[in-house]
């Protein structure tokens, strides 16, 4: 397959090339200006970042939101941060995770955040096991009004 026949998801958008993705990236660190990105930009980016090859030990805890300023190990470079809730950073690597979304793209799978739903609806992947329904509702409360949590364990 070559690049310009796949199709690439990414929070329920579709892009045809790996630099369209990473345009839309660019657009968003160059308005970040160092403070959380807003909703739709944090979703778009952790939609990304999701497919970095360490993305389960990067997101280990609960993410309070996405950053984009100077890194504190390499003061030359900007890149994204994790924010978590109890405060703590972490950079994770927006390359390596395009590299997992075109690996997946590639590969001919339909990507995980592209849901036929409702307007509204909010579809999380991959939660941990020991992160309960309640504690989603109260961390999608921050958003808005949460009117019901239909849990889908899968094995």
């Amino acid at each position: 397959m070559v690049e310009s026949e796949l199709e690439i998801y990414v929070a329920g958008r579709t892009f045809s090339t790996k630099d369209a993705v990473m345009h839309e990236l660019q657009e968003i660190s160059a308005l970040a200006g160092g403070e959380m990105l807003n909703t739709k930009d944090t979703l778009f980016v952790y939609s990304v970042l999701s497919h970095h090859p360490k993305a389960q030990e990067k997101i280990c805890k609960a993410v309070a939101g996405i950053t984009f300023k100077t890194s504190k190990q390499f003061p030359d470079t900007k890149c994204f941060h994790l924010v978590f809730d109890d405060g703590t950073e972490d950079t994770i690597s927006v390359a390596k995770a395009l590299e997992g979304l075109i690996a997946a793209s590639k590969a001919g799978k339909r990507n995980r955040d592209v849901v036929d739903n409702k307007p509204g609806c909010v579809v999380l992947f991959s939660l941990p096991n020991r992160i309960s329904t309640a504690e989603v509702r109260q961390a999608l409360m921050r958003f808005g009004v949460v009117r019901y949590i239909e849990a889908k364990w899968l094995r």
